[in-house]
């Protein structure tokens, strides 16, 4: 095993007083522990080979950023950090660079079945919220991909606990970018 993406992600929108403890514990199960397992069958594999290996989660700019009803999620994805960043150091001596990406809004299933619970149009909705970015668009799968693609690669082989921002300037802005 030379690579793993390790790409978990459930959200579930409400605030905190009303995430219930199903929430929180799936959001937790799926984002956070799912992760972990995941990393650790990876690492122990990586370690046996010369070669070593690359690690890649996916966190998310909510894990940088805090959002309204996001409680659950953002406190799972900020763990998602912490745990990569704690992974890289105790790996890198052998031979495993484990780094992040940190998605900001991509058309996803996650990001349409939220926006189809919404009262109005799910394409308003996209325009409207790529309108809030400074790129002024949310990104495709692709362009996530290729970030996660790129710390991978040998070409990110200084890369060790990097949390790499894919968010169309949203990061650079330190949260909610004015319309």
């Amino acid at each position: 095993m030379d690579i793993l993406i390790n790409n978990a992600g459930i959200l579930f929108a409400a605030p905190a007083d009303e995430t219930t403890d199903e929430m929180w514990e799936t959001t937790f199960a799926v984002n956070v522990t799912a992760v972990f397992k995941m990393a650790r069958v990876a690492i122990r594999q990586m370690k046996k080979q010369v070669s070593g290996g690359s690690i890649v989660n996916t966190g998310s700019e909510s894990g940088i950023n805090g959002e309204p009803q996001l409680s659950a999620y953002c406190a799972s994805k900020g763990s998602v950090h912490q745990m990569t960043k704690c992974m890289a150091l105790d790996h890198v001596r052998d031979g495993i660079r484990v780094n992040a990406i940190c998605p900001g809004e991509t058309r996803t299933k996650m990001i349409n079945d939220w926006l189809e619970r919404q009262p109005g149009d799910i394409e308003d909705h996209i325009r409207e919220l790529g309108a809030s970015l400074p790129i002024k668009r949310i990104a495709t799968p692709d362009e996530v991909a290729n970030a996660a693609l790129f710390l991978a690669s040998n070409e990110a082989s200084y890369c060790v606990g990097t949390m790499l921002s894919v968010d169309g300037g949203n990061a650079a802005t330190g949260g909610p970018y004015p319309v």
